[in-house]
């Protein structure tokens, strides 16, 4: 009876080896480095990156991962900022919980998708960067998915999103 458990347990261990590992997330001290020259845009516009499209005025599919750049407030409108590196000095998750979406949501609809009738929340991951980078203050990655099994932006589904534009990388300790 006892060599059944243990094969049991074995075949068990061996059957969650295979299990994927969980994503890994951005943390402080990873690197954001800054590819190319961005322009600041007029006071209280976003500058957004979704799918590696930088320059968004609007989101579109509303369930993929997107990216909001906020600017040091040092930096002025139409300034230049040119490429470089920052680092991570705080990492914040924020879950935004809201009721179901209705079944045509305004921003969607130019791609054509339809709200499921679910709860769905927004995952928000607010990455500070060092005050001494000049330029960037600030990247926030959010994703709206499913409240009971939803995720926050992971390391590599915010790099997909930056594009050739920026790359997200580990810190030294990681």
């Amino acid at each position: 009876m006892g060599r059944i458990y243990g094969l049991v347990f074995g075949l068990l261990l061996a059957g969650c080896a295979g299990w994927p590992a969980a994503p890994e997330l951005p943390r402080a001290g990873d690197r954001l480095e800054q590819h190319s020259e961005l322009t600041v845009p007029p006071p209280r516009q976003r500058l957004w990156i979704q799918d590696g499209q930088l320059g968004l005025t609007s989101l579109l599919p509303w369930r993929n991962p997107y990216c909001e750049l906020q600017f040091d407030e040092r930096v002025t409108e139409g300034q230049v900022v040119p490429p470089g590196r920052y680092t991570m000095v705080a990492v914040r998750f924020e879950t935004l919980i809201g009721a179901s979406l209705p079944y045509q949501v305004a921003g969607p609809l130019l791609a054509r998708e339809r709200g499921d009738g679910a709860e769905h929340a927004l995952f928000r991951v607010t990455l500070e960067l060092a005050p001494e980078s000049g330029g960037l203050s600030a990247l926030v990655c959010a994703q709206r998915d499913d409240l009971r099994d939803g995720r926050y932006p992971s390391r590599e589904q915010i790099n997909e999103t930056l594009g050739r534009h920026f790359s997200l990388l580990p810190g030294q300790g990681a």
